[in-house]
């Protein structure tokens, strides 16, 4: 099964995001491919400024692990994360507070070996990927294709 769903822009995140989109996707990718994406047509039904409109749908950035981070003094399973980090990057939702990772708990993983070396990663590890180059127009969902 193929699951494909918009979110709408709402600035921070904040509970309901979590129990109204957050945990529901999390739980259906496990039934399939699953493909999320920021929605910000929908917003149109919500958020009628155009520029808070575009301020919200832009609120959300994308980072990367810098390429030459040293994972070296990592166990192999925070190595796994990193390195996803390192080539697919992570969409930073809330710039307000400091930066912390988080996800869906499992039995398979250590969570506390997770948490105590994922601290270890700071703000200044990642960059900034500017992805600008590819929207055609700030009012527009449409994105150039490489």
């Amino acid at each position: 099964m193929r699951i494909l769903s918009g979110i709408q822009p709402s600035g921070a995140l904040h509970l309901g995001n979590y129990y109204g989109m957050m945990r529901p996707a999390i739980e259906l990718q496990e039934q399939g491919e699953a493909f999320y994406f920021i929605a910000d047509y929908h917003s149109m039904t919500s958020l009628f400024d155009a520029g808070e409109r575009r301020r919200k749908v832009r609120h959300p950035q994308r980072f990367r692990l810098r390429a030459g981070f040293d994972l070296s003094g990592f166990s192999l399973d925070v190595q796994v994360i990193l390195r996803a980090l390192q080539r697919y990057g992570m969409m930073l939702a809330d710039n307000g507070s400091a930066w912390f990772l988080s996800g869906a708990p499992h039995p398979a993983w250590n969570d506390d070996r997770l948490v105590s070396e994922l601290r270890r990663v700071r703000g200044s590890d990642f960059e900034a990927v500017d992805v600008q180059s590819l929207l055609i127009s700030l009012d527009s969902g449409q994105a150039r294709q490489p």
